[in-house]
């Protein structure tokens, strides 16, 4: 049973912002189960749809800078396998620092928040000492969210190996 399936009865979920749409989730699952992660850090949470279905997999640290309350109906809905843990900062020295100690006890990180470059780039600087990194709207139009793409394009491959399924980026570190 798909997570949107799951969740029909909660009408505050725009789902086309979510991993977990109908036209995603699978091959979201795809990456997910043939990384079988253990600890999975989360950055840009949103409604809280991506964090459930990665607790599905792991515990998952999620975080944002914005609370939102539907994150909490979610995740009481969906009732996860794994535990999360949900952290909302307002300052970038304080989220950076978490997102860091996050990301020494994971091996996967899911990186969904700003997608302008410099955030872009940060979030996965922070990110990848954990060794493995899913960027989430990767696409091939410049209408949604080029810098995401532009960035992935740009990796340089004798560092790391990348793998793209629209609208994904997986990155591994060499």
């Amino acid at each position: 049973m798909s997570i949107q399936s799951e969740l029909r009865d909660e009408a505050e979920i725009m789902w086309h912002w979510t991993a977990a749409a109908k036209n995603q989730e699978q091959k979201f699952r795809a990456f997910l189960d043939e990384l079988r992660p253990t600890r999975i850090v989360e950055i840009g949470t949103h409604q809280g749809v991506s964090a459930a279905l990665l607790a599905e997999y792991a515990p998952v640290t999620t975080i944002d800078i914005f609370p939102n309350k539907v994150r909490q109906k979610v995740w009481r809905k969906k009732r996860p396998r794994h535990a999360i843990t949900e952290l909302v900062f307002r300052s970038s020295r304080a989220r950076d620092e978490a997102i860091a100690a996050a990301v020494a006890e994971a091996d996967l990180a899911f990186v969904d928040g700003c997608h302008l470059m410099p955030d872009v780039e940060r979030d996965f600087g922070l990110c990848i000492p954990c060794g493995r990194v899913i960027l989430h709207d990767y696409w091939h139009s410049d209408e949604s969210w080029p810098d995401v793409r532009e960035f992935v394009d740009a990796l340089d491959r004798t560092k790391y190996i990348v793998r793209t399924v629209v609208p994904f980026a997986l990155v591994v570190a060499r």
